[in-house]
């Protein structure tokens, strides 16, 4: 699963293609962990997060995210699959 934005944004945003980011949604405390890549088809300003990673993050086409650059991606205690 992987995060798409206009490779622009991806400059002014200082991010290298392929860089793990914490998407943050900010109407829950939930947060994902993804590879963030550039896309020409994205338009400037937005960013295409995939159904099954908004499902996770529970947010909402045309919902507000919060993205940080992580230096070290945590390591899992645990997965669940459902």
């Amino acid at each position: 699963y992987s995060v798409y934005t206009n490779s622009l944004q991806l400059g002014e945003l200082k991010l290298k293609n392929g860089t793990y980011v914490e998407i943050k949604s900010t109407k829950t405390k939930d947060s994902i962990y993804a590879p963030l890549f550039a896309n020409s088809v994205c338009e400037y300003g937005f960013i295409q997060i995939g159904r099954a990673l908004r499902l996770n993050l529970k947010c909402r086409l045309g919902e507000n995210v919060i993205i940080k650059q992580i230096k070290k991606c945590p390591t899992a205690n645990c997965v669940v699959f459902s």
